[in-house]
């Protein structure tokens, strides 16, 4: 199964090499730059003039193709939603049901969830409490999988049942509360690429939902990078020369970690589609303003 990142580049040059008629003229590079927690996303690609001849050729993108692309933005879009919001003072949650609470559908679990996190929002009052989940249905289990910005990760577990068995447990503190299913809680742990991990395997349950206000990524376009012109003799350098990336996308972001570069060329062109991928390892001085 091909990584996420694979998918996307490989979905952008179907694209381009759909839609390959652009005028004549010259060429030149520009830079995307997005920012989530202390990811650091770094993509630089070949730009042209396009014109009037050029308007309209999106309707011509195969209905596949257009599929995967959606299908990368949405799991593009989780993954930075998540390193953005999250910390590994954070919880990742999975709640479940035993045969007798099981929901009798879809609608009645999401709903079962939100509610259980609107409870968790008037227990926490002085934190403004946020999360992304996904519910996960067969016609004999249901789960849900949480990222919350929630440490307590006890009373979170505690906290899965009705509101019923909440007022008996506080009514006495010693009464044992049913709750719904079993739960696990566990500290959130971040690795070189921090919750990707953890995003993609929301994203492979379907749609997610969100709860609360979350931040979006920091997202910068650009033509010269840090200050340096992306000249086709730099951006080829890049693309030829993996050591020389290395070096030069650490120059560019200090107080980083590289973590990898991928780069492709399509026949239509000689230029060259580059992503690399940094972690920011040091915040002092400012450090973590990358983007």
């Amino acid at each position: 199964m091909k990584k996420l990142y694979e998918r996307e580049r490989d979905s952008l040059l179907e694209l381009i090499e759909q839609n390959n008629d652009w005028q004549s003229g010259k060429r030149g590079y520009n830079a995307k730059v997005i920012q989530s927690g202390s990811q650091i996303e770094v993509q630089l690609y070949e730009t042209w003039p396009t014109g009037r001849a050029a308007k309209g050729k999106a309707e011509r993108i195969s209905r596949p193709a257009q599929q995967r692309l959606n299908e990368k933005y949405r799991q593009q879009k989780l993954v930075r939603l998540v390193n953005e919001n999250f910390t590994e003072s954070d919880t990742w949650l999975t709640l479940t049901y035993s045969p007798e609470n099981m929901p009798a559908d879809r609608k009645r679990a999401k709903r079962c969830v939100y509610n259980y996190l609107r409870s968790v929002q008037r227990k926490f009052k002085d934190v403004k409490v946020k999360a992304v989940y996904t519910t996960r249905m067969s016609a004999k289990r249901c789960h849900h999988h949480l990222c919350i910005n929630i440490s307590d990760r006890d009373r979170l577990e505690e906290m899965w049942c009705s509101s019923s068995e909440r007022a008996k447990k506080r009514k006495n503190p010693g009464y044992r509360i049913k709750k719904y299913g079993r739960t696990q809680a566990r500290r959130m742990q971040a690795d070189d690429y921090d919750f990707t991990g953890m995003a993609l395997y929301i994203a492979k349950h379907g749609k997610h939902q969100t709860f609360g206000k979350l931040r979006p990524p920091k997202e910068k376009r650009t033509k010269n990078l840090k200050g340096r012109r992306l000249t086709r003799a730099f951006v080829k350098k890049l693309a030829e020369d993996k050591a020389a990336a290395k070096m030069e996308f650490l120059k560019l972001f200090p107080n980083c970690q590289f973590n990898d570069v991928d780069v492709r060329q399509t026949p239509y062109t000689r230029g060259y589609y580059i992503y690399a991928r940094l972690k920011i390892i040091d915040d002092s001085g400012g450090g973590k303003k990358q983007c």
